[in-house]
C-alpha cells in the first residue's frame, strides 16, 4: 500500500467518519428541535384557545345574570316570551331557559360554545331556572384564532361546530399528536369545554409542521454548509500535508540513492527543528560517518598497496634475508595496526633468541614480549599474552595491550615475530 493510500485512510477514519457522524447527530438535534418548537408553538395555540373560550364563557355568565334579573319577577308563559324578547334585543348567540331537564325557551345559533349560566329563583313561587347565554358561535371562536399554519376545529359529541381545515366527513383527531390532513402535516392539542346540554365541546387546534420546518430549514443549511466546509478544508490541508510529507520522502530517497552510488557529496537540508529535521541530521551523520570509513579504507588500500610494492622490492633486491625479514615485521605491523613490534632470531633450539630488527617502540612491554614468545617456542605455533595494568586509587582497568608471537623454523634457524598492539 502506498503512503498516499495509507494517508487518505487515516484521512476518511479520523476526519471524515467522525464529520459524518456529527453531522447526523446535528441533523438529529435540529429535528428534535423542530419537534419541540412544533409542540411549543400548538401548546400556545391551545392556550390561547382556552383563553378565548373562558374569556367568553364570563361574559356569557354576566349576561345570563342580568337576563336572570330582568325576567325574575315574571312567572307563566310571560316569562318564556319576555326571555325571549330580551335575548334577540340583546343579540345574544344563543340563549336558554330551562328548568331542571326541561327547556322552557331556546333562542339563538344551534353552534353557539363557551356558555356562561346563572341561577334563577322565582321571588314568589320560590322556582329554580338555570339561564344560559354566549356571545360567542364555533365559527367566530374558529376565526378568531385562525392564523397562517393554524387550524381549529369545534366538535360537540359526533357533530363539527365549525373548522377552519377542510376535514374529511368523519374526522379522528387524536388528543396530542401528529396528524395529515389532506397531505399536510399537522402537530395537534384538543382541549374539552362545557357547551349547550350534556355533551362537551371539543376545541382541537391544529399547529402546521411546516411552519416550524421553514423556521428550521436555515438551521440545517448553515449546519451543511459548515460541515462541508470543515470537509473541503481539511482534505485541502491533507493534500498539503501529503505533498509536504512526500516531498520530504522523496529528499531522503534520492539521499539514499546518492550513498548508494557512492556519492557523499550532497547533504539532505535540515529544515525546521521536526522529527523529520532530526532524521535529516542523523542522515548526514551517518553519510559523514561512511565517507570517513570510505577514506581510511582507502587509505589501507594504499598501505597494502605500498606493502606488497615493498615485498616485491626486497624480491627485487637479491633476495636479502634481513630486508625480507624487516619487511615481513613492517608488513604484520602495518597489517594488524599495531604500535610496534620487533623480531628476534636464534641459529638453534639451543640458542637464545636475538633481536635482529624492530618497528615502533614497545617501551615498558618486553616482559610481556618475551613471554609471548616464550609461548610461541613450547608450541612452535602462535601465541598471545595479555598485559593490564590499573591506576592506583581509581579503581578502573588501564589499557590492555597483546602481545602475539610466531614461531616457525627455517633452515635450523629459529624467528620470532612479535607484534604488539594496544
Amino acid at each position: 500500500m502506498s503512503f498516499r493510500a495509507r494517508l487518505t485512510i487515516f484521512f476518511v477514519v479520523i476526519v471524515v467518519v467522525p464529520m459524518v457522524a456529527i453531522g447526523v447527530l446535528m441533523f438529529r438535534l435540529i429535528d428534535d428541535s423542530e419537534q419541540g418548537k412544533a409542540d411549543a408553538r400548538a401548546a400556545a395555540l391551545a392556550s390561547a384557545a382556552a383563553s378565548v373560550y373562558q374569556s367568553e364563557a364570563a361574559a356569557g355568565r354576566a349576561d345570563a345574570e342580568a337576563l336572570a334579573h330582568d325576567i325574575g319577577s315574571l312567572g307563566g308563559n310571560a316569562i318564556s316570551v319576555r326571555f325571549a324578547a330580551l335575548a334577540t334585543h340583546a343579540g345574544l348567540a344563543r340563549a336558554t331557559l330551562s328548568k331542571r331537564s326541561m327547556t322552557l325557551a331556546v333562542v339563538g345559533d344551534r353552534t353557539a360554545i363557551a356558555p356562561g349560566s346563572a341561577v334563577l329563583r322565582h321571588a314568589t313561587s320560590g322556582r329554580t331556572m338555570t339561564v344560559k347565554v354566549s356571545e360567542l358561535t364555533a365559527s367566530q371562536f374558529t376565526r378568531e384564532l385562525s392564523s397562517p399554519g393554524v387550524a381549529v376545529v369545534v366538535r360537540q359529541g359526533n357533530r363539527t361546530l365549525a373548522s377552519t381545515a377542510s376535514l374529511p366527513s368523519d374526522p379522528s383527531l387524536p388528543a396530542n399528536g401528529n396528524v395529515t390532513v389532506h397531505g399536510n402535516e399537522y402537530r395537534a392539542v384538543g382541549q374539552t369545554f362545557a357547551g349547550f346540554g350534556d355533551a362537551p365541546v371539543r376545541v382541537t387546534v391544529l399547529s402546521a409542521l411546516s411552519v416550524t420546518s421553514a423556521s428550521l430549514g436555515g438551521s440545517r443549511t448553515v449546519a451543511a454548509v459548515l460541515i462541508v466546509a470543515f470537509l473541503v478544508l481539511a482534505f485541502g490541508f491533507s493534500i498539503l500535508a501529503s505533498r509536504a510529507l512526500q516531498g520530504r520522502l522523496s529528499g531522503f530517497l534520492e539521499a539514499a540513492r546518492r550513498l548508494g552510488s557512492g556519492d557523499f557529496s550532497s547533504p539532505i537540508t535540515v529544515e525546521g527543528h521536526d522529527e523529520f529535521a532530526a532524521l535529516a541530521v542523523e542522515f548526514n551523520s551517518m553519510s559523514a560517518e561512511l565517507s570517513h570509513r570510505l577514506d581510511e579504507l582507502s587509505q589501507e588500500r594504499v598501505r597494502l598497496r605500498e606493502a606488497i610494492r615493498r615485498i616485491g622490492h626486497t624480491f627485487a633486491s637479491s633476495l636479502d634475508r634481513l630486508a625480507l625479514l624487516e619487511l615481513a615485521l613492517k608488513t604484520a605491523v602495518d597489517a594488524v595496526q599495531a604500535s610496534g613490534g620487533r623480531l628476534s632470531v636464534r641459529t638453534s633450539d639451543q640458542e637464545p633468541l636475538a633481536e635482529t630488527c624492530r618497528e615502533g617502540s614497545l617501551s615498558g612491554l618486553e616482559d610481556v614480549v618475551r613471554e609471548a614468545e616464550r609461548t610461541a617456542l613450547k608450541n612452535r605455533g602462535v601465541a598471545e599474552a595479555h598485559h593490564s595494568r590499573s591506576e592506583r586509587g581509581r579503581g578502573r582497568a588501564g589499557a590492555t595491550r597483546v602481545s602475539r608471537a610466531c614461531a616457525r623454523r627455517d633452515h635450523g634457524r629459529a624467528t620470532r615475530t612479535t607484534v604488539q598492539r594496544r
